[in-house]
Parts: structure tokens; sequence; C-alpha cells
């Protein structure tokens, strides 16, 4: 069993979705929400999951660090801070995957707090999209 700040850190994550969000997928750990954006735009997926084997401490040190992500996500290849952006902090990431093109894309990270837990967000950054030579799709 979690210690009580982990059970809290987690049970806050199994309230009910925001009303915008709804079910996409579960399975044995999480599950995925999603908020399809009426006028177009890009979905925003949501993911709420429990690891009680993991102490919070650990989890924000993670997620907390940006230029750490590709050593965390197998897709991320690169995770370069550019700069602080407003409220949070610009971050260049590159992914790869198999069977499917490279992708890269200028990323604004941020934390929020309260009482209840600790979120991570990240979007794409405001501006004009990256697109460098060497992470172009080719025919």
């Amino acid at each position: 069993m979690p210690a009580p700040a982990a059970a809290a850190l987690l049970a806050a994550g199994l309230a009910a979705p925001p009303a915008t969000f709804e079910p996409l997928r579960e399975d044995e750990r999480c599950r995925y929400l999603v908020h399809r954006p009426v006028h177009g735009g890009w979905p925003t997926i949501r993911a709420e999951c429990l690891w009680p084997e993991v102490p919070p401490e650990r989890l924000e040190a993670v997620l907390g660090e940006w230029s750490g992500y590709a050593g965390v996500f197998s897709t991320v290849e690169t995770s370069d801070v550019v700069e602080p952006l407003g409220n949070g902090t610009a971050v260049h990431h590159v992914h790869t995957a198999p069977l499917m093109a490279d992708r890269e894309a200028l990323l604004l990270f941020w934390r929020e707090d309260d009482r209840r837990c600790t979120s991570f967000h990240w979007t794409l950054a405001p501006g004009p999209t990256l697109t460098l030579a060497a992470h172009m799709a080719r025919p």
C-alpha cells in the first residue's frame, strides 16, 4: 500500500474526469481520456495512472525534469530546454517511432501544484511550427 501522501496523490487522479473529457480506453494501470475541440484543432489526451510502487517524489523528479524526457519516453529522441516562455518552459522535442516519419515540435511545459496533487502539462508552444530538414519526412 502506498504511503498516505502517495495515496492522496494517486487518488486525486481517479476522481471524476473533467466534463469536457470522454473516456478513450483503459488498461490495468491507466485510464485515457480525450477532449475533442468543437471548432477544429488538435484533441487533448489525458492519462490518469496508478503507480503505487513509485514514490510521488520520484515521479515529480522524473516528470519535472524537462530535458530528461529522452531517457524516460522511448519515442522521444531529444528533449532540449530552449527558454522560459510565459509561465512555462519552451522545450524542443524530436520524436521517433517505427513506421512513422520523425516529428519535431517546440512544446510548452508547465506544472501546477495544489493541495491534492502536482500535475504536469505540455502542449504545442504558440508561434510558428519547426521544420528542420533533418527531421522532415522523405518521399
